[in-house]
């Protein structure tokens, strides 16, 4: 496990248990009997069909982020999913690191395992990681901190918004270049739909987004304001609907991403729910140390005083 204070454990795949995929979680030494899971999503960077690339990258990401995790006084789990470059012909382009729309609606069986429903996937190992901790005698509470940046920060934002009644707090960053609107609709009568806002995700999911329960998770949702890594995801738009969007929030090539900050403010308070929208002064498409430092002040404020009683999650189909 290297020269990291915690104890690193590589759980394998449990299809029996609803996940496909191993997952990582580190348990800091001196870790305090009442706690709270910290979640971050793999994100390789990059797509390829050999699965040890997203392992090896999640592996990374669960030490590199180990001394925020002992800070925090958390166990982390990150997954294994995996991110193909060539993914089955009947669903084309699928980008799973950020839950894209394919996501939602696979079936698809890569030779490893199923990326069905990775977010589903992802409770289930969730699910499995607090039975770990309680049969350890941790009190852990049956929701999670949540955070990610870039594909896992999209990922993050639009997990929340699929299962708020799992996330305690969230901290999504410069999350595709657009944080996932709470809205079906904008700009006159213009749906916006998945990943943009939530026109169509019930059909996606079949599940109505709850947005009483998203209004009660708090969110620090970041960006510099010289990021320019944009993915705003139109795949599968209307062009007209297409065309209202970009018009609006800018599809150029490298625009700035915290131009839209202000509207997707917006778009939140117009459905009751005001998180905090933050952009930070000559920042590019990275998490400075300055970041880190407020994300943690973020999470250290909505840690619960004493874990509740863990019971299993739910696995909502």
């Amino acid at each position: 496990t290297e020269n990291i204070d915690c104890e690193l454990i590589k759980v394998p795949a449990a299809p029996s248990k609803g996940f496909h995929w191993p997952y990582y979680l580190c348990i800091p030494n001196e870790l305090k009997r009442s706690t709270i899971l910290l979640v971050e999503p793999n994100n390789t960077g990059t797509a390829s069909d050999d699965w040890a690339v997203h392992d090896a990258a999640a592996l990374s990401l669960v030490k590199w982020r180990s001394d925020f995790a002992i800070r925090l006084d958390v166990p982390l789990l990150v997954p294994t999913f995996p991110r193909p470059f060539n993914p089955p012909a009947a669903i084309g382009l699928i980008y799973t690191h950020a839950l894209d729309r394919a996501s939602l609606v696979t079936d698809a069986v890569l030779p490893g395992g199923s990326i069905q429903r990775v977010d589903l996937q992802l409770i289930a190992m969730i699910n499995d990681a607090l039975e770990r901790l309680a049969a350890k005698d941790f009190r852990v509470d049956p929701q999670v901190l949540m955070m990610g940046f870039s594909a896992s920060g999209a990922f993050t934002s639009r997990f929340t918004m699929l299962h708020p009644e799992i996330v305690r707090a969230a901290a999504p960053g410069s999350p595709g270049g657009w944080p996932l609107a709470p809205v079906a609709t904008w700009w006159g009568a213009t749906p916006l739909r998945y990943p943009v806002g939530i026109a169509d995700l019930q059909s996606l999911t079949g599940q109505p987004v709850d947005l009483a329960a998203v209004r009660r998770v708090p969110q620090y949702i970041y960006v510099g304001d010289q990021d320019t890594n944009d993915a705003l995801d139109r795949r599968g738009f209307p062009p007209d609907e297409e065309a209202v969007v970009c018009a609006n929030l800018n599809c150029t090539p490298a625009p700035n991403l915290s131009t839209r900050w202000p509207v997707s403010e917006a778009m939140y308070a117009s459905a009751g729910i005001f998180n905090r929208f933050v952009v930070y002064p000559g920042v590019p498409h990275t998490i400075t140390a300055e970041m880190f430092a407020d994300l943690l002040r973020f999470f250290k404020r909505h840690k619960p005083a004493k874990a509740a009683p863990w019971i299993p999650l739910l696995l909502s189909d």
